[in-house]
């Protein structure tokens, strides 16, 4: 109850205490109508402090929710804000890093660096040497290009001179670009392009499908070519089953087959054929 409220409340029941008391005063009992009126008071006086009693009794079992003030172009109101639990923190996914045709998965440096292979391989002057003076029967590259191939689709491109080529009785003198290959406990398998200065027919270029483990040699596709002593550009490509050669820009041969269809490793082999390799790269398809 507001001050004014109960002000007047008392000054209510003084005028009607007043108006007993004149009421009273005609009759000739003052006594009587003192008593009346000092009842009213106290009566009043107790009501009054209920009132305030119960009003602050219920002030302290009202909650309220917590609100925020915000002032905005002279105009004050109030939000509620509403306890939110934390949303959780987004993880970014993992960055992928997706192959596309003709990107440049490989390129050897003037130093060749990372190539390492048997004892006839040789570095010089920024040239990748073979002498000549080493076969592997199983046909197991001999060197092995320093990088993984993320990709099965790719081509290999080097520029080439084969110097010279040694004659034997059993191993035609041959230079091998490896593609796809495995390396087994017992032998090798994959794909071979290979550049020959000799065969039963003459010099010829060929694609071969090998396994060595099981004495598999497959001619793919062959065709006459000699590389004589001159430097040429030699560029294989495998998509999927094909696979092409081309020399100096120029498409020799095609063949299919779908035995080695994993990356597998990239690789070079010579037997009995002094090459000079004055670059590499490889290129996804």
């Amino acid at each position: 109850m507001s001050f004014l409220s109960a002000l007047g409340f008392l000054l209510g029941l003084f005028s009607a205490g007043l108006s007993i008391y004149e009421f009273a005063k005609s009759r000739q009992r003052p006594a009587v109508v003192l008593a009346i009126i000092a009842a009213c008071v106290l009566l009043g006086a107790f009501f009054l402090g209920n009132v305030s009693s119960l009003l602050a009794t219920k002030s302290t079992s009202v909650s309220f929710t917590p609100t925020t003030t915000i002032q905005q172009n002279g105009i004050i109101s109030s939000s509620t804000q509403t306890p939110q639990s934390p949303s959780p923190t987004a993880i970014p996914p993992t960055p992928t890093h997706s192959i596309v045709p003709n990107q440049l998965l490989y390129q050897a440096d003037s130093s060749w660096n990372g190539w390492n292979g048997t004892k006839d391989w040789k570095v010089n002057s920024g040239l990748l040497l073979n002498d000549g003076t080493y076969a592997d029967y199983n046909a197991n590259a001999t060197i092995v290009a320093p990088f993984q191939p993320q990709t099965a689709d790719y081509a290999v491109e080097l520029q080439m001179q084969v110097v010279s080529a040694f004659i034997t009785g059993t191993i035609y003198p041959c230079f091998y670009i490896t593609l796809r290959g495995t390396a087994l406990s017992n032998g090798w398998q994959g794909y071979v392009a290979s550049v020959c200065a000799h065969l039963d027919h003459g010099p010829a270029v060929q694609i071969i499908a090998i396994d060595s483990t099981n004495n598999i040699s497959d001619i793919l596709s062959t065709t006459p070519f000699d590389p004589q002593n001159v430097v040429h550009s030699y560029r294989v490509e495998i998509k999927g089953t094909t696979i092409k050669f081309f020399v100096d820009g120029g498409l020799l041969l095609s063949a299919d087959d779908s035995r080695y269809l994993n990356a597998g490793q990239i690789g070079l082999l010579s037997e009995y054929t002094q090459v000079k390799i004055s670059s590499f790269k490889a290129t996804a398809l």
